[in-house]
This record gives C-alpha cells, structure tokens and sequence, in this order.
C-alpha cells in the first residue's frame, strides 16, 4: 500500500467564483473523501502498532558505533521514573534489563552476573576467599548448613550441620533472598566478624553464633583408599583442581589400588579446561 502524505502547511489555493468555485468545490470534497476511505482501510488491513518489526529498528551507527534505538525501552524508562512512587537505583535498573535480555534467550545454562556476583564466582571457582568456610543451601526454603569445612571459623565457633540460618547481622533472611545474596552477605573481609542467628535441629528459639572470617582454601579433590579401591571425590573444578588430582592420581598408583571410583556428585562444575 502506498504511503500518502498531507501537507500540514499547504499553500495557499485561489478558487475563482460561481460555477468554477462550485467544481472546485465538489473536487476537493471527492479528494477528501479518497483519502479518509484510503486511511481507514489502510488501518483495518494492517491495524496500528501491527507492522512487522525490523531488528533494524534496535541498533544504529553513529560515528562509528553501536547505538541502541529502542524507543519501548526508553518510554517504559522514563515511565517507571515518573511513576514509580520510592527510589530507584539506575544500576540496578541497568543490570536488571541485561539480565532481563540473557533470560529471554531461553537458555537455563546462559545467565548474566553483575561484577559483585562475577567477583565472588571467580573466588569461589579459584578455590580461595575470605569468609567463614561453610557450605549452605536452600532446602524446604530455608537456608540451610550442609556441612561446616573442617577446620573453618565457622566449625570452630559452633556452626553446626543442619543449621538453619535466619538472619545475617540481625538482617533476617527473606523468602525471595537468593542463595548469591545470602552467601555475599556472610563473606567478607578478612578478619572482620560476622553474626549468624541459627535454629538448631529439633530447637524453637534460635541462637546467635559470632564468627571471624579468614581465608578459606577449598579442597576440591579429596582421596580415600580403602579395601583397596580409590574413592576420589572431585567438588567442584576450581583453577587448582588439576593439580590436587595429580596428586592424588600418584598416590593412587603408589598405593596399587584395584579399582577407582571418581565422585562428582553434587559438582556445580567449574573450569571447562580442568575438567
């Protein structure tokens, strides 16, 4: 369908008198009745907001980059501005459209990590960061203490297997806190103390345990050799995996075991190039 266009400043029209004028007249009457019956079918063939979109329309280049033309994105920001009654924080408005955008791919396996979770990945993936060495997650929707690591600040100030942590610094745990957000909360510097409240199994009050952090050292492959069969468990594949499972391989051979047993349960993964 051809595109019409009307001039919002037309020129000025002389229209001479008597029967010329009355020509004139029903000319411009038919023109206009032309192009209403034009536009209101042009609008029920193709309703309004209904054409096709070009992905053209999202990006452009301007002096030589990228520009974002997303005019919904821009209206349904300034929207939420003007609208919104409380504060906003642009950064998380930012990261929160990114991962927005990552989420719509479809893909359970492709996320997006703002730095503060990129930076605690990359610690925890290295195999060392400061904080209180316990290994937590959700069950029944409570966060919960799997195992303290032997040795840790937190086995040594009473943290216990099967703790249910309630509050981090007398701030409570929510129901929409993400395991991320509770684990930054607890880790921190080194030397400096953190706060748990616990409900211990089988109690009804709960119970504040105080706990300095320190460096903790993840030991990724652990080695049991028993009855002659090696039982390596393998946690998860951090920067310094390869080589404590050199290690344990030679004590493996050392050793003349008959068999192996290699344990990746409950591995999160990792380094693609360790494993």
């Amino acid at each position: 369908m051809e595109k019409i266009e009307v001039e919002k400043n037309p020129t000025k029209v002389t229209v001479p008198d008597g029967v010329q004028r009355s020509a004139y007249v029903s000319k411009l009457l038919g023109a206009l009745l032309l192009v209403m019956i034009g536009l209101g079918l042009g609008r029920y063939i193709v309703p309004a907001g209904a054409t096709p979109v070009n992905d053209a329309q999202f990006e452009g280049i301007q002096e030589g980059q990228r520009q974002i033309v997303f005019p919904t994105f821009w209206e349904a920001w300034d929207t939420l501005h003007n609208k919104y009654i409380g504060e906003i924080d642009q950064q998380d408005l930012f990261y929160g459209s990114v991962s927005g955008m990552v989420k719509a791919a479809g893909d359970p396996y492709t996320v997006f990590s703002d730095p503060q979770d990129t930076k605690q990945f990359e610690e925890t993936i290295e195999g060392s960061f400061s904080g209180i060495g316990v290994e937590i997650g959700i069950r029944g929707g409570a966060l919960t203490v799997i195992a303290p690591l032997e040795g840790s600040p937190a086995q040594e100030a009473g943290i216990r297997e099967g703790d249910i942590v309630v509050a981090v610094d007398e701030e409570p745990i929510t129901v929409d806190m993400t395991l991320d957000d509770a684990v930054s909360r607890i880790r921190g510097k080194r030397g400096t103390e953190v706060v748990l409240t616990v409900i211990r199994k089988d109690a009804q009050t709960t119970e504040d345990i105080t706990v300095r952090r320190d460096i903790i050292d993840i030991e990724s492959v652990k080695l049991n050799i028993e009855d002659a069969v090696a039982h390596v468990n393998i946690s998860s594949f951090n920067g310094d995996t390869s080589a404590q499972f050199t290690k344990a391989a030679r004590q493996i051979v050392s050793s003349q075991a008959k068999g192996i047993i290699l344990d990746v349960r409950n591995n999160p993964g990792g380094y693609l190039q360790t494993s």
